[in-house]
């Protein structure tokens, strides 16, 4: 069975400022509107991701968890990784790699511009930007998340709050 594979990128976060540093900035109004409607287009195309492997820092955690609500999911599925919080490109991939074989369909929330380069790169579509709540859906033609590497993977669908469609 083909793997499933979906990289999102947190949802819209208050500016930083003086009392709060970077990893703890929460999302703003815009930010949870948006987690929401696109959870909402997600939930109808029958997005259901197995496993969440997400950020630590604040505004991703918000980010599953408000989608992970709007898919009808729990948060049993969602593990958070401190390791994605400033991830390269290379560590994600060894984050996907790692996977149990038993996952057909993972999702991935992190931050710019890591999550951004590694959709350019699995399947070589170039994404000119990877806007804030953006996901990208791929297909990796492989049983194992260990084939997962640079032009190996579809890119099924990009989509973000906003777009038309």
């Amino acid at each position: 069975m083909a793997k499933t594979l979906y990289l999102m990128r947190h949802a819209k976060a208050a500016s930083p400022d003086m009392q709060q540093g970077d990893f703890d900035r929460v999302l703003n109004q815009r930010g949870v509107r948006d987690v929401s409607e696109l959870g909402r287009r997600l939930r109808k195309q029958g997005v259901h991701p197995e496993i969440i492997l997400c950020s630590s820092s604040q505004r991703t955690r918000q980010t599953a968890e408000l989608l992970v609500a709007e898919l009808g999911g729990t948060l049993d599925g969602v593990q958070f990784d401190e390791r994605i919080y400033e991830a390269s490109m290379d560590i994600l991939l060894d984050l996907i790699r790692s996977l149990p074989e038993a996952y057909a369909s993972v999702m991935v929330i992190g931050h710019n511009p890591s999550i951004g380069w590694l959709a350019n790169q699995l399947s070589g579509y170039q994404i000119a930007t990877m806007p804030s709540c953006a996901v990208a859906s791929f297909e990796l033609p492989s049983f194992s998340w260990k084939d997962m590497s640079a032009g190996t993977a579809r890119l099924l669908d990009f989509d973000y709050p906003g777009k038309a469609i």
